[in-house]
């Protein structure tokens, strides 16, 4: 629909439309003659929202039913990305394998834990740790860059307080 006389309120994304898919990218939304606060309550679907400046006003992740306040006017464009959340815990095969020096393994988290990512050679010892930490629930990738190690056969292990799996690895120079 054509934008509203000024001073009428309108919120569309910057395609001009109301309704929009969202996938993996991001979608701008543009609020105009708004008067402040507007509330914005997200329905269906997890959603990460961040200020068009950058996300340096507002930056968030908004579960199915949440909501949050605007009361700045300066904001006048939200920056918005639809957020799936795992349903299980995965270790994905890195890719691509075989590789040469490089590969990208990636890994999915349903809740927020510890996470211990790992890499072994084919006698069981420990090369190196790619990960340690805590994470939050989504799909992470970490990069392995295997440029000072031989060829052969490796092993990386993502260790959680619930979940551990292995996958093989094959380094080819």
């Amino acid at each position: 629909p054509p934008l509203p006389p000024k001073g009428i309120f309108d919120f569309r994304f910057s395609s001009d439309r109301l309704v929009e898919t969202l996938n993996s990218e991001s979608k701008e939304i543009k609020i105009s003659s708004a008067d402040y606060p507007v509330e914005l309550k997200i329905v269906g679907t997890d959603i990460k929202i961040s200020d068009i400046l950058g996300g340096k006003i507002i930056n968030v992740l908004l579960k199915d039913g949440e909501s949050i306040t605007i009361n700045n006017s300066v904001i006048e464009a939200l920056r918005i990305e639809g957020k799936s959340v795992p349903t299980e815990f995965a270790l994905y095969q890195n890719y691509p394998n075989p590789f040469n020096s490089l590969t990208t393994i990636s890994y999915a988290l349903p809740v927020e834990t510890k996470v211990v990512a790992e890499i072994y050679d084919v006698l069981g010892s420990k090369v190196i740790t790619i990960f340690d930490g805590i994470q939050k629930p989504g799909t992470y990738k970490i990069e392995w860059n295997a440029d000072n190690n031989p060829s052969g056969i490796y092993f990386c292990t993502l260790t959680t307080k619930n979940f551990i799996k292995t996958r093989k690895l094959i380094l080819m120079k």
